[in-house]
């Protein structure tokens, strides 16, 4: 989690120093450059995880709901599957930031940040698309009961 908190401070830094309104010949060329290919995939990877993170008090609340709707049926089983694909989504997503190491913090050469990056970017994005099944189930369910 510590090193989760410096890259968002690190990028934060960046993106804010990045805005510079000064033109020169490598901002105009067509191709970006090795490094700014790891800001730009930094960015996206924590817009991702931004958006992911501003639904956990969702799934939170719909968890909640879950456990208090299963123990007014006989029929648990889809409130059952609902909670766990929740609570399933959520250790995901703390499991892959604990994991994510920051490119900045890396010993290796551009190419292997940018690979890295990219992989990092499918994994948050499958966890993003796992999050909002996971909610529109559990609001399904709910919504049946």
């Amino acid at each position: 989690m510590k090193k989760f908190a410096i890259l968002l401070v690190a990028i934060t830094l960046g993106t804010a120093c990045g805005n510079s309104t000064e033109t020169s010949s490598e901002n105009t060329s067509t191709e970006m450059s090795g490094e700014d290919q790891v800001m730009s995939l930094k960015k996206e990877i924590m817009e991702v995880h931004d958006k992911t993170m501003a639904e956990m008090t969702t799934m939170s609340k719909l968890r909640k709901e879950l456990r208090k709707a299963s123990k007014e049926t006989t029929d648990t089983a889809a409130y059952y599957n609902a909670y766990q694909d929740l609570h399933q989504a959520h250790e995901d997503m703390m499991d892959w930031m604990h994991n994510f190491q920051s490119p900045d913090e890396m010993d290796v050469s551009e190419a292997e940040k940018i690979e890295y990056l990219k992989e990092q970017k499918d994994k948050v994005t499958q966890l993003e698309e796992y999050t909002m099944t996971s909610i529109e189930k559990a609001q399904k369910v709910l919504t049946k009961k």
